[in-house]
């Protein structure tokens, strides 16, 4: 009763706390080609007709490749959220899978015959060959100043190899005989899903040592797989799995069928069809704990799953099937959740209500609501899943939910800010990761608008 009360008591000095924020001016956003849809920070990218698919985010930037002839030509495009900027990236019609990191724009284009790698500059709006060989280079991925790619002849790839564009050097990752799947690249790592063992498996490579390691070999079927820092996540048949590179350790949790999966700091995503479902939909895991949350469930089936620093992106093909997919986006807040439980647009007293009637229950995987109210993933309905309701009160948008942690030392402060001075009037031209995380709200630059941003998240933990 003892611990009780004391939730009781901080849960009452909430509640007096809100009163006062009720009284706050409600800030709403108005929005371009964004389109908002039944569910608070939930917005469909782009309404034109034809295919959307293989989205990538950095920052405030999607871009994605567009069909508007049923699948005989696609384009690269991209749309700046906050600026509310669409714009066409590529005009070869056989441009596919882009990725992006600060204002570089990759993807694999094959106007030549084969697969090539294309790169742009969102800032100098200009494209340019970053690698064209024998054979086809296909589905790149980007970090810093490194791209690599998967390589073969169409459908067959047999090697992973990349690029570095400050040393202008070819790097060979792998080339052992077997097929290879999408790779994925954070700093010195590079992971992939690897055939050579007539089984699907998981594979890194570090670009510093130049070493190749075994991640995962065994039956259950492993492909799809992501990194970030420290954490390689991977498909794990029915299961989701989990290296730590830092202290050699391996976790498993249940999951549903997998067609992709992402991770960032906070947890890991999945588009993934639950056993007993008939259609995928978007969860997110804590990669700590395990605990797992729905996070979308649409009109029809979900793909292509990726999470970046504020936003998620998907691909729905709602009620038209595979050639009237469209991409939507989630904000995703700084503690990594979905937050409107009754999705009414913004975070007020329902939400506050809604929260209340799961108050301290432990075991929600069950029950769907009690689940949504367990904000912070940590399998408990508790004082914390209510202050995430109190940091984001009365929040209308998901233009207003911005990463200012520069540090992550989950708090905006004084540190937070002489990462921002330090990068003062800067551009992200170079591809300097902390500039381009400086700079909010996505322009290219560093300025007065980025510190106008970065103030509403003042002393925000």
């Amino acid at each position: 009763m003892k611990a009780v009360s004391s939730y009781l008591g901080r849960g009452l000095g909430c509640c007096l706390f809100i009163s006062f924020l009720m009284m706050a001016r409600i800030t709403t956003f108005s929005w371009g080609v964004s389109v908002s849809t039944d569910k608070f920070s939930v917005f469909s990218i782009d309404n034109a007709p034809g295919h959307q698919g293989d989205p990538a985010v950095w920052g405030n930037w999607i871009v994605w490749a567009e069909s508007l002839d049923k699948g005989k030509s696609f384009d690269i495009y991209g749309l700046n959220i906050f600026q509310n900027e669409k714009i066409r990236i590529s005009y070869s019609g056989r441009a596919l899978a882009p990725d992006i990191f600060g204002n570089q724009v990759v993807w694999s284009d094959r106007r030549n015959g084969n697969y090539d790698i294309y790169i742009y500059d969102l800032l100098t709006k200009t494209e340019s060959v970053l690698y064209q060989g024998g054979g086809d280079q296909a589905d790149p991925a980007i970090y810093g100043d490194i791209v690599v790619w998967r390589e073969g002849k169409y459908p067959h790839w047999s090697s992973i190899r990349g690029y570095d564009m400050t040393r202008k050097e070819l790097l060979s990752i792998s080339s052992v005989p077997g097929n290879k799947w999408y790779p994925d690249i954070y700093k010195n790592t590079v992971v992939w899903g690897d055939y050579r063992n007539k089984n699907w498996d998981i594979y890194s490579y570090d670009l510093q040592t130049k070493a190749e390691s075994v991640i995962t070999v065994g039956q259950p079927y492993q492909r799809e797989v992501a990194v970030y820092e420290d954490i390689i996540a991977f498909e794990n048949g029915s299961s989701i799995g989990i290296y730590n590179l830092s202290n050699e350790a391996y976790s498993y949790y249940s999951s549903g069928k997998i067609n992709s999966l992402s991770v960032n700091r906070n947890m890991i995503v999945t588009a993934e069809m639950e056993q007993g479902d008939s259609s995928y939909d978007i969860y997110a895991y804590n990669y700590e704990t395990g605990a797992k949350h729905l996070l979308y469930s649409g009109g029809g089936a979900q793909y292509s799953a990726v999470i970046g620093r504020d936003f998620l992106v998907w691909c729905d093909d709602g009620a038209g099937g595979y050639f009237q997919r469209d991409i939507f986006a989630m904000a995703i807040p700084e503690n990594g959740i979905q937050i409107d439980l009754n999705q009414d647009q913004k975070i007020n007293l329902n939400d506050i209500m809604k929260l209340t009637r799961y108050w301290l229950e432990s075991d929600c995987e069950e029950n769907i609501n009690c689940r949504e109210a367990d904000i912070n993933v940590s399998g408990r309905v508790d004082i914390n899943d209510l202050t995430s309701l109190i940091d984001n009160w009365l929040f209308a948008g998901p233009a207003q939910v911005l990463s200012a942690d520069f540090n992550n030392s989950q708090r905006v402060d004084l540190a937070d800010l002489e990462v921002l001075a330090s990068h003062w009037l800067e551009s992200t031209q170079g591809n300097n990761e902390l500039i381009a995380e400086a700079d909010l709200n996505g322009s290219g630059r560093v300025d007065i608008f980025d510190l106008i941003l970065f103030m509403q998240h003042w002393l925000k933990r």
